[in-house]
């Protein structure tokens, strides 16, 4: 709480269960003072107190309340969850806490929560300054605490002891479980990432078919390899320096690319048309010219018919 609530100016502190008991029986003014100014006590707004009702410097108590002190109010106020039952042990702090410089402080006894059983005072007390200190924090009446947050806090506190107080083995096996159980998701996780680098690989290293790009392909759908739309530049001139060109680059005739002519009747490799022959009785040639005027492949009926026709030079 002290972390939690803890200011640069510490106007708010909370002290030590150990100090308030050593204040509460000690004897001695000096070592009452030392411990006071060590604290910085006088110098805080707010001071709380965890009072028990042990009146000795020995183990023992069985009660425990708050008391919190108000420095610009020069006030204490006592939150027992049991009414009355730290009266004399409120008393008797409060005595070694005045300061003969000012005057006499003012205690009121503050109506809270109360406890229904005889062993839940310690968490009332914890809830009583965590409330009070979020209170001060908010600038509202520092006495408003519901009932309700008692049993709220006393189950908070029981998961936190819970949480602690669990077997060692107990909590290693946990730990060891969340340890596999991340490891998997990691495991999935650049499984999952492999995978996709796979299929990107597949798609950047599927093969042009040249059967489609050149001609047609046999298999359809059912081809692996992809079939693309013949680059423009090929077609035309037969060269194509985009080196990032994701269209379909057919295989050119040698015979075209050294001598522009080809003897061949069914040539299966690609004739560009720059590069092209242009003599009309060459029938593969013709039959290049109707593909690329009317889009599509013709018959060889078709191209015995085209011998009369005259074509342009």
């Amino acid at each position: 709480m002290q972390q939690k609530h803890s200011s640069k100016d510490e106007k708010i502190k909370f002290v030590n269960p150990v100090i308030t008991q050593l204040i509460k029986v000690s004897t001695d003014e000096k070592d009452i003072k030392g411990a006071i100014d060590d604290i910085g006590l006088r110098k805080a707004d707010w001071l709380f107190f965890p009072v028990n009702d042990n009146h000795t410097d020995k183990e023992g108590g069985s009660h425990w309340s708050l008391l919190l002190y108000s420095q610009n109010e020069n006030t204490f106020y006592h939150f027992d969850p049991i009414c009355g039952m730290n009266d004399e042990s409120v008393t008797m702090l409060i005595k070694k806490l005045i300061d003969s410089g000012k005057k006499i402080p003012k205690v009121k006894y503050v109506i809270c929560p109360r406890q229904r059983n005889s062993y839940d005072c310690g968490p009332y007390t914890l809830m009583f300054a965590e409330k009070i200190a979020e209170n001060i924090e908010a600038g509202t009446e520092i006495t408003k605490i519901r009932d309700c947050d008692a049993r709220e806090y006393r189950m908070k506190l029981r998961n936190k002891i819970e949480e602690k107080t669990k077997p060692k083995e107990k909590r290693l096996k946990e730990d060891k479980n969340k340890e596999s159980d991340e490891k998997k998701e990691e495991e999935k996780e650049v499984t999952k990432t492999n995978e996709e680098k796979m299929e990107q690989k597949k798609v950047e290293r599927k093969k042009e078919y040249w059967h489609f790009t050149n001609k047609e392909c046999k298999f359809g759908d059912r081809c692996r390899d992809e079939h693309r739309n013949k680059c423009r530049e090929i077609i035309e001139n037969g060269y194509c320096f985009d080196n990032n060109c994701r269209l379909g680059h057919p295989i050119i005739c040698n015979d075209i690319y050294k001598t522009g002519r080809c003897k061949r009747v069914l040539c299966r490799h690609f004739h560009p048309i720059n590069l092209r022959n242009r003599n009309y009785n060459n029938q593969y040639n013709k039959r290049h010219e109707f593909e690329e005027m009317y889009g599509g492949l013709i018959t060889e009926d078709e191209i015995i018919h085209t011998k009369r026709v005259k074509f342009p030079t």
